[in-house]
């Protein structure tokens, strides 16, 4: 079995944390956004147990080296280590993953006193937007870590996180086209006011068999009336890739990592789930 992690951090303009929150031979991908003040990096391994360890281990990296007070990015979010899916890929089943995100969970309120909200199937489908207005209490600790925050803590099932930026574009007339983009299946869409007059229209493809990157940047190009900027966030599933996700495509790069290390044990895992 193989399972991915994609934690969201709360820097994306410090290139020396980024580098740090990066390193690792498991580590397929670094995303890392100014403006958003955010970068997702995208974990692999064949054991939960490694991947919770690789997980909290930059976790308190992320404790030690945020403060919040200073955050000025567009993104919502509750944490320096904001937001901590784990992700069954191929075969893997989602009750492990469910089993490791609370054993995560448990050990980032222990040993870090970061509170912790645990949210999607590690919590009966609990959703981000209603954690992130406050309309839940966390689920262990209480107050937030002065500097850190909360951490939110979860396992879902693969999504796309994609994004598509207009020039001149208004925010209010972004928002529009961001509503009508949740009318698509599995389509979770938010609007951002970038530098320089542009709009972001921000996405989660949580259903991309049923709504893929093609389908999602032409239906937001149509709804605007002019071609976008389109960005991939982390990788994309072959299957769902479409425009701007040239070099972001996850089999690809699990195939170069079973390359480089082919001779562990680690990627036999990976090699086993490629030929599935």
């Amino acid at each position: 079995m193989v399972w991915e992690a994609v934690p969201n951090f709360s820097a994306g303009s410090d290139a020396a944390l980024v580098a740090r929150l990066a390193a690792g031979p498991n580590v397929l991908d670094a995303h890392a956004d100014a403006d958003h003040d955010r970068c997702v990096v995208t974990i692999v391994e064949g054991r939960l147990d490694r991947l919770v360890t690789a997980v909290l281990r930059r976790v308190a990296v992320a404790v030690d080296r945020i403060d919040l007070r200073r955050h000025a990015g567009v993104h919502p979010r509750v944490g320096a280590a904001d937001v901590v899916p784990l992700v069954p890929l191929g075969a893997a089943h989602m009750g492990p993953a469910i089993t490791a995100a609370r054993r995560l969970g448990e050990r980032i309120w222990r040993e870090l006193r970061v509170p912790v909200f645990f949210y999607a199937e590690a919590a009966d489908g609990r959703r981000l937007a209603d954690i992130r207005p406050g309309r839940v209490s966390p689920d262990l600790g209480g107050a937030p870590h002065p500097t850190a925050g909360s951490v939110c803590v979860g396992a879902r099932w693969p999504l796309v996180a994609y994004n598509v930026a207009f020039e001149s574009l208004p925010l209010v007339a972004g928002r529009r086209v961001a509503a009508a983009m949740r009318e698509l299946a599995g389509v979770q869409a938010l609007a951002f006011a970038l530098p320089g007059g542009r709009t972001q229209v921000s996405m989660n493809l949580t259903r991309p068999d049923e709504t893929g990157v093609p389908a999602a940047y032409a239906r937001a190009c149509e709804l605007v009336g002019s071609p976008g900027t389109p960005e991939l966030v982390g990788l994309c599933p072959a299957a769902a890739a479409g425009p701007g996700c040239d070099g972001g495509l996850l089999e690809a790069r699990m195939a170069g990592m079973v390359a480089l290390r082919a001779a562990s044990a680690a990627s036999g895992e990976l090699a086993n789930w490629l030929a599935a």
